[in-house]
């Protein structure tokens, strides 16, 4: 850090001077210190001490084990990041050889790379120091110079880490020996385990997939689902998994982990295609149709599968992203859209119109109105579209009006005007197509209510509406007449009518009178009820 400067500071202004924590200077001075011992040519200094600067060929064996000290040096280079930095790799190929499911190979060769390594320094050290001038005599079979010295001390020391036993001489062999032996069993038994580990993560994707398979297998078979479902459910899966590698039927939701921007440039990225192919969102701002994207959802189709059918209540707009679908006319309607499969006479009475490839949209209109759907449509290959409902419609452009009348226009040039005024009607009698009966939760509740039972409906709450009415006007005539009955007995006190006598009175005749009036075809409503005293 830089030790700021002000007047009110005893210390001396120090601009651009770095100050570090001693801790800090203490460990880098250690490790100076340590590079500076390392760097030292130890090997020189005890050849010249021990030979007198002489060159005598019997200490060449005394200075090729200092050397072998400085060999650990070398294991940092096991570091596979050290390795990148020093090779400048760049950073896509980094992350490819340290994240991806390939970096576990690359962690197996490492461990056997680490353990041939450390098979050759013990190699060295037998061939160097500690072997006999006849420990050759072990390999009988071996005419003298046949193999050279490297190859055998290589293999008394693989053999040795793995247990074998060999025709041993001397003290310092069979200590070498049971040093190897000892340090051997505790390195296989690290080389094993970790070969394993790094095998199974290798495989463990395919082994969560098979997994969710065979579970599923035994879910479909304890429902007793018939075996064409049971093939179509396969499917799915299996084309999930090929395409988006995943194991719950939903494609990848990296973008709910993401901040708001890159979420973004993730949806725009993957929808790039589809948005410049739609022409309804060549019209509108870069707003609107980021907000649009990131409302989209994906809905998944098998070849064969029905994406709107003819007849249903349409409230929802779908943009092809992927696949290839199929407009269809005849065959199937909206009662048959629960047996997801049609009998050969249906099937042959359909007729195509027309393809819908990528970029293509369809059920526009649903946007706008409460309308049905005219035609059918077939997923020809496995498809992905992308669905725009009418609330998240109406949400968004409800903040951008200028936005809407250009979409508006766009989608009502392709209609007649027989549906254009039908429109303008909705929107006369206040009830968009947002806010209309069909909505989505009641359309896929159950089927439109019909005509008739509407005008039921209606007319109950009118012949509700007419009680309230006459009620009302028994209880003006109550009051009336028990206005009367209060002029008529003048020498009665007020309170005198409350008593029980002509409370029952008072009901007797207002219920009567309410009778009459309710069976009448013809009521005057402005009449007063007026009885003669007793």
């Amino acid at each position: 850090m830089v030790r700021p400067s002000h007047p009110s500071c005893s210390f001396p202004p120090l601009f651009g001077v770095f100050i570090y924590p001693v801790g800090s200077l203490l460990h880098a001075s250690l490790r100076l210190f340590l590079d500076l011992a390392a760097c030292f040519p130890i090997d020189i200094v005890m050849y010249v001490s021990v030979n007198g600067g002489s060159g005598v060929g019997g200490s060449l064996t005394f200075l090729s084990l200092l050397k072998t000290v400085r060999l650990p040096r070398l294991l940092r280079l096991a570091r596979l990041v050290r390795i990148l930095k020093i090779l400048q790799i760049p950073p896509e190929y980094k992350r490819w050889l340290l994240y991806s499911r390939y970096a576990h190979l690359i962690r197996l060769i490492s461990t056997i790379g680490v353990f041939f390594f450390t098979i050759h320094l013990c190699a060295c050290v037998w061939n160097g120091s500690i072997a006999s001038d006849t420990w050759k005599d072990m390999f009988p079979s071996i005419q003298p110079g046949g193999v050279d010295d490297y190859v055998l001390s290589f293999f008394f020391c693989l053999s040795t880490f793995l247990g074998q036993s060999m025709n041993l001489h001397s003290q310092d062999e069979f200590v070498f020996s049971i040093t190897l032996i000892f340090s051997g069993a505790l390195l296989m038994a690290a080389v094993f385990g970790d070969v394993a580990v790094l095998l199974a993560n290798f495989h463990e994707k395919q082994n969560e997939y098979k997994k969710k398979m065979e579970s599923l297998f035994a879910c479909m078979g304890t429902m007793n689902l018939p075996l064409d479902l049971q093939n179509r459910i396969n499917e799915f899966y299996q084309t999930m998994w090929d395409v988006h590698a995943t194991l719950d039927g939903q494609p990848a939701t990296l973008t709910t982990e993401l901040s708001r921007n890159l979420a973004l440039e993730v949806e725009l990225f993957l929808r790039m295609d589809m948005i410049n192919r739609v022409p309804i969102f060549r019209t509108c701002s870069k707003r609107v149709v980021q907000e649009i994207v990131m409302k989209l959802s994906m809905e998944v189709f098998l070849p064969g599968d029905y994406v709107v059918v003819r007849g249903d209540v349409a409230f929802e707009m779908y943009f092809v992203q992927t696949g290839i679908c199929e407009v269809t006319n005849g065959g199937r309607d909206s009662s048959s859209m629960a047996c997801l499969t049609m009998a050969v006479t249906d099937v042959d009475n359909e007729s195509v119109l027309r393809l819908l490839r990528q970029g293509d949209f369809f059920g526009e209109i649903a946007l706008l109105m409460q309308c049905k759907r005219t035609a059918n449509v077939r997923a020809k290959t496995f498809a992905e579209l992308c669905v725009l409902t009418r609330d998240v419609f109406e949400s968004i452009t409800a903040r951008y009006v200028e936005d809407r009348a250009r979409m508006e226009t766009h989608i009502t040039e392709k209609y007649d005007p027989a549906v254009l005024q039908q429109i303008a009607e909705q929107k006369r009698r206040g009830h968009p197509a947002a806010q209309s009966d069909a909505s989505p939760e009641r359309n896929r509740a159950g089927p439109t209510m019909s005509q008739p039972v509407l005008d039921a409906v209606v007319s109950l709450g009118d012949r509700l509406t007419q009680m309230e009415a006459k009620f009302a006007l028994m209880e003006a005539r109550q009051e009336a007449f028990l206005a009367e009955m209060r002029l008529a007995m003048g020498l009665a006190a007020p309170s005198s009518l409350s008593s029980p006598r002509y409370s029952a009175i008072a009901r007797q005749l207002s219920s009567r009178d309410a009778l009459d009036n309710c069976s009448s075809d013809e009521d005057d409503e402005g009449a007063a009820m007026v009885l003669p005293p007793k």
